[in-house]
C-alpha cells in the first residue's frame, strides 16, 4: 500500500528520476556496426592483417571502445602492434588509440577523443559504410605439428551495451562527446522500501528492499540512452601450409624452385617441412627428381596441380 513513507522518503528519488530522463544534448540515434573481414591465412603465418570495420550511416565517430576476442587460445594469439596505415583513424594522432585488458585472445581498443578534451579538434569518421577498416587486427597462428589439416577461427568483434541507468561508458562519443549509435527508449522499473521507524505516520528510518516485506513501492519510468550496436562474429579458416612451400613465405613460385633444385643438385638447404616438397603425391615421402619435374611444370607449363599427402 502507499502511505505516508512515499511522502517523505520518495520525493528525492522522483526529483532525480525526472532529471535522469531529459535527453542528453545532441544525442543521435542511429545503429553502429561492427564486423570482421575474412583473410586467407596458413598455420604458422604471423602477423596476419583482418580487416576490422565500422559501418555507422548516421552518426560522426569521434571516440569508440571496442573489444575483439579469439576461440583458439591453443593456436592463435593476437598482437598489439597495431599499424593504422589505410585505416579510417590513419590521420588520428597515435596516442589517442590504446591496447587494454590484453591476454593473448582478447583486447580492448580505445580510439579517439572528444569535446573538452585538449588536443582533439574535430576529428571524427563521418558517417560510412563499406570503406575503409577502422584498424586492422594483426594476429599470429602458432606452428602447430599437426600439418595434416587447417581449422576455424572465430574472431568476434562487439562493444559493451551502454545504458545510463546502469551507468555503463557509451562505447561510441560523436565530435563533441554526445553517445551515438543508440536511441533514448522507455525503461519502467519499481523501487520498493520498508519503514524500519515510525514516528506517528511518518518514517524516520526505512531501507531499500528487493522482496516484500516493504511498506512502498514506486513504479517509475525513465528515458534512457541505450546503446543499439551490431557486433559480429566472422570464422576465418586457417589453412594448411600450401602444398609446394619450401621455404615457409607461404607461396609457391620461382624462389621454391630455386630451393629444390639447390638443395637436389648443389647441397643446399633443404625444404623447411618435407611433406610440403613431396608435391608429386608419392607415398615414399622422398624428395626427389620427380618432385621438381612436377613443380616445373605446375609453375610454367601448366601442368597438373600439386599434390602433398
Amino acid at each position: 500500500m502507499y502511505s505516508s513513507i512515499f511522502r517523505h522518503i520518495m520525493s528525492p528519488v522522483i526529483v532525480g528520476t525526472l532529471l535522469a530522463s531529459l535527453p542528453g544534448t545532441g544525442a543521435t540515434a542511429g545503429q553502429i556496426g561492427l564486423r570482421a573481414d575474412t583473410v586467407e591465412a596458413y598455420i604458422g603465418q604471423t602477423n596476419i592483417q583482418v580487416p576490422i570495420y565500422i559501418d555507422n550511416p548516421l552518426d560522426s565517430v569521434g571516440y569508440f571502445s571496442i573489444h575483439v576476442r579469439l576461440d583458439r587460445p591453443d593456436v592463435c594469439t593476437l598482437r598489439t602492434d597495431l599499424d593504422l596505415a589505410g585505416t579510417l583513424i590513419e590521420s588520428w594522432d597515435g596516442a589517442n588509440t590504446e591496447v587494454l585488458d590484453f591476454d593473448g585472445i582478447h583486447f580492448s581498443l580505445t580510439g579517439g577523443c572528444y569535446g573538452f578534451f585538449s588536443g582533439c579538434g574535430t576529428r571524427s569518421i563521418p558517417p560510412q559504410s563499406d570503406s575503409l577498416p577502422l584498424i586492422y587486427l594483426p594476429l599470429d597462428v602458432l606452428d602447430s605439428p599437426d600439418t595434416s589439416g587447417g581449422f576455424d577461427l572465430s574472431i568476434s568483434v562487439y562493444a559493451e551495451p551502454y545504458s545510463e541507468w546502469l551507468m555503463m561508458p557509451p562505447p561510441f562519443r560523436g565530435p563533441q562527446g554526445e553517445p551515438v549509435g543508440g536511441s533514448y527508449q522507455l525503461v519502467e522499473d519499481s523501487l520498493l522500501f520498508r519503514c524500519m521507524q515510525w514516528e506517528g505516520e511518518d518514517c524516520v528510518d526505512w531501507e531499500r528492499v528487493s522482496l516484500p516485506p516493504y511498506d512502498s513501492v514506486e513504479i517509475y519510468s525513465e528515458e534512457l540512452w541505450i546503446n543499439d550496436l551490431v557486433g559480429d562474429t566472422s570464422v576465418i579458416h586457417i589453412n594448411r601450409r600450401p602444398c609446394g612451400d619450401m621455404n615457409k613465405d607461404y607461396l609457391v613460385d620461382l624462389s621454391d624452385l630455386i630451393l629444390l633444385v639447390n638443395y637436389l643438385f648443389m647441397g643446399g638447404p633443404p625444404p623447411y617441412d618435407p611433406t610440403l616438397a613431396n608435391v608429386d603425391g608419392s607415398s615414399d615421402g622422398a624428395i626427389d627428381l620427380s618432385d621438381l619435374i612436377r613443380l616445373v611444370g605446375f609453375l610454367f607449363s601448366g601442368g597438373p596441380g600439386l599434390q602433398c599427402l
